[in-house]
């Protein structure tokens, strides 16, 4: 669910504000991130909202607390290995 938001979401910044569309809007871990910039503030607020949007959605679709920290644990280590995978390391 958490791409599929996020993916959603900077396609609508994409046709509203002409923020430009790549893969390393999800998976760049190397880039320095500032607030100076329009793209920047919107891709922050993107993944924060989609974070806190995603946390609601895991509470109430999992249910239990010890299954939800081990589905979250292994959803964030499956995005570290990708991240690594997609910046070479």
């Amino acid at each position: 669910w958490y791409y599929a938001l996020l993916g959603t979401y900077f396609a609508c910044c994409h046709l509203l504000f002409g923020l430009t569309l790549n893969m390393d809007r999800f998976f760049d871990v190397h880039t320095k991130l500032s607030l100076a910039t329009q793209s920047a503030f919107l891709e922050l607020a993107g993944v924060l909202g989609v974070g806190i949007g995603g946390a609601w959605l895991l509470a109430i679709i999992v249910e239990k607390s010890r299954k939800c920290l081990d589905f979250a644990a292994t959803l964030y280590a499956a995005h570290l290995f990708a991240s690594l995978c997609y910046s070479g390391f």
